[in-house]
């Protein structure tokens, strides 16, 4: 009887652990943080008007970066001031007339996201961003077979939507990967270096997927 009650006691308290284990609640993130990314980023076709004429631009994939600082609030809200920035080529005009040059997207950015925290380490999460966006054209914007360049830039506000999912390590330091569209409500317009020459309507929109490292800090 002896050994029963032994045994019986220990798989009490076995399961007792282990369910006091399993109610612990999980590690609670630190409120602040900064956050470092970077990206591929890839513009789709952009309509546009080319000194009269409608014209459709093609573009090369690209890059992005971006410098963030957060802060986590209470029920999973999350708010962030960021800074971002996006690199791509222009290949051509109606999928046939070869044009050069770069194009820069540089955004200053106010986020609110919200984390779907269900315990584990895996948090998924939905977000919008509103600001200022600068888009300069540069390194010789032009047709090669036309003396004009449009090498300008031009700032409209900005807005962009995320989707995503990040993995804590633990309370402070996080890796996030999400994927953004980021657009401009207004379009915008480049003057060209040859009187009578512009581009304008330009409507900017882009696709972008970042992995950002997330390291908090306690206030």
């Amino acid at each position: 009887m002896s050994k029963l009650r032994k045994s019986v006691s220990v798989v009490v308290a076995v399961f007792t652990g282990s369910s006091a284990i399993a109610a612990d609640p999980p590690t609670t993130p630190t409120p602040l943080y900064v956050g470092v990314g970077a990206g591929f980023d890839a513009m789709p076709d952009r309509n546009m008007n080319y000194t009269g004429f409608a014209v459709s631009s093609q573009w090369t994939s690209g890059w992005g970066a971006l410098l963030a600082v957060g802060y986590r609030g209470p029920y999973g809200l999350r708010s962030e001031i960021e800074f971002s920035q996006r690199a791509s080529r222009l290949r051509t005009f109606n999928n046939n007339i070869r044009w050069d040059g770069t194009q820069w997207d540089n955004s200053l950015m106010a986020n609110v996201l919200y984390d779907f925290r269900f315990g584990g380490p895996v948090v998924p999460y939905i977000g919008v961003g509103i600001g200022g966006t600068n888009i300069s054209w540069g390194n010789n914007f032009r047709n090669p077979q036309e003396p004009s360049i449009y090498d300008h830039d031009s700032s409209h506000l900005g807005w962009q939507g995320m989707v995503g999912a990040s993995y804590d390590f633990n309370q402070k330091m996080e890796l996030g990967l999400d994927f953004r569209v980021k657009g401009a409500p207004a379009t915008y317009s480049f003057p060209g270096s040859q009187a009578g020459t512009s581009i304008n309507d330009f409507h900017y929109l882009t696709h972008s997927v970042f992995l950002t490292f997330r390291y908090g800090f306690n206030p």
